[in-house]
């Protein structure tokens, strides 16, 4: 069971405003530990500020509105979970592509890495990067923005509205690349409800930082090796399989879940 805020009668207003609200102030929230700190503590204030933003707004949403438990309507056993993190492999290839050839057809280069505090380990970094920063936007970006919009809106027009309001402030020619990695959280949420299931199926598409830092990537031209001259694009072989895991992971999903659950909309 989960819980998310009642917004029956004049607090129906007020909780829309919050839920499309709450990312712009997560984002100045995580910020804030940053102007405090000196400049050395780098680390200290992302992490600080992954902490304090997402544990204000969760605190915040408890005290404007009164918790209701929110069931779940599919089982989140390990093989639903394997379906997932198949089809986040898969979602992870193709909106690497996506982006690839966004920065392509603008005409845009592939930005270096910045560099790591002397004292810091490259691992830390891409650590918080790849895993902190991630669980704490998708915490979010699911259980207040995503959970919210469903009061008022049913799955997939919900899901467009919360695509494009993580795409207000970015560039253009990321927004094909952050909509795939985005739709796949919001709708594996719709579909189960499971908050920790969406948040960890949000991590492949940030899981690259940590792979060239552990130099454990799996070395394909246009996904982990990158020109900083010139853009590269992805081999077909290797798009196929990302479309092969995506539909294999969605198709086996449905059938271990319940059919009277299957495509359920609240």
């Amino acid at each position: 069971m989960s819980t998310s805020p009642t917004v029956n009668g004049d607090n129906k207003g007020r909780a829309l405003i919050w839920a499309v609200s709450s990312l712009f102030i997560w984002r100045v929230l995580f910020l804030m530990p940053a102007t405090i700190l000196p400049s050395e503590w780098q680390i200290q204030a992302f992490i600080g500020g992954c902490i304090f933003a997402t544990s204000v707004l969760f605190v915040t949403q408890r005290m404007l509105f009164t918790p209701t438990e929110e069931p779940t309507i599919s089982d989140t056993s390990l093989s639903v979970v394997a379906c997932a993190l198949i089809m986040a492999a898969g979602v992870t290839i193709i909106a690497k592509d996506l982006g690839n050839m966004g920065l392509s057809l603008s005409g845009g280069t592939i930005k270096p890495i910045a560099s790591a505090p002397v004292d810091v380990s490259p691992v830390v970094v891409a650590c918080l990067s790849s895993v902190v920063y991630p669980i704490a936007y998708s915490l979010v970006l699911v259980g207040i923005l995503a959970r919210g919009l469903l009061k008022y809106l049913s799955q997939y027009p919900a899901i467009l509205v919360a695509i494009f309001i993580t795409l207000i402030g970015a560039p253009f020619h990321a927004w094909p690349r952050l909509a795939a990695v985005t739709f796949l959280p919001l709708w594996l949420f719709y579909q189960t409800r499971s908050l920790s299931l969406a948040s960890i199926c949000y991590l492949p598409a940030t899981i690259l930082p940590l792979l060239n830092a552990l130099n454990i990537g799996p070395g394909i031209a246009g996904f982990d090796i990158e020109d900083p001259q010139r853009i590269i694009l992805q081999p077909l072989w290797f798009n196929v399989i990302g479309l092969v895991l995506i539909v294999v992971g969605a198709t086996v999903m449905n059938h271990i879940r319940r059919p009277d659950l299957v495509g359920h909309e609240p």
